[in-house]
C-alpha cells in the first residue's frame, strides 16, 4: 500500500469516529434537553406558578437545542462529503466501502430528534399550565 493510500485510509478512519461523535453528541443534545424540561416542570410544581417565566425559558431551550442539533448535522454532513471524497479518489477501494446505515443514518435520524425535542417541548408547556391537584383555581 503506498503511501497516500495509507493517508486516505486514515483521513477515512477519522472521519468515520468524527460520524460517531456527532451522532453521539446529538444523543446528548436530545438527552440533556428532555431532562431540562423535565426540571422545569419540577419547579412549576414545587414553586409559586411562575408560568410564562417557565414557558420563555423551555422556548429558549428549544431554539438553542434545534440550533446545536443543526450545527452537529451540518458537521455529519460536510463530514460525511469529505469521506465520499476520499473513497472517489482512492484507485483501491478495497480498504473502505460504502458508508453504512450503522456509521451514518442521516435524514431520518435526525428528523426524529427535532421531533422528540419539539415534543418534549410541546408536553412541557401544557404541563405547566395544567392545573394541579394543590393549585387554587377560582
Amino acid at each position: 500500500m503506498s503511501l497516500v493510500d495509507e493517508w486516505r485510509r486514515t483521513v477515512f478512519e477519522q472521519a468515520v469516529a468524527d460520524l460517531r461523535w456527532a451522532k453521539e453528541r446529538e444523543t446528548n443534545v436530545v438527552q440533556w434537553a428532555l431532562l431540562l424540561y423535565a426540571g422545569l416542570i419540577a419547579i412549576d410544581r414545587t414553586l409559586e406558578p411562575l408560568g410564562w417565566v417557565l414557558v420563555a425559558l423551555a422556548s429558549l431551550e428549544l431554539f438553542v437545542v434545534l440550533y446545536w442539533i443543526h450545527k452537529l448535522n451540518l458537521f455529519r454532513w460536510t463530514t460525511r462529503k469529505k469521506i465520499e471524497k476520499t473513497i472517489k479518489g482512492t484507485p483501491a477501494v478495497g480498504f473502505v466501502g460504502p458508508l453504512s446505515n450503522s456509521q451514518d443514518e442521516g435524514a431520518i435520524y435526525v428528523r426524529v430528534k427535532y421531533g422528540v425535542t419539539v415534543i418534549a417541548w410541546a408536553l412541557t408547556v401544557i404541563s405547566i399550565f395544567w392545573p394541579t391537584s394543590n393549585s387554587t383555581t377560582v
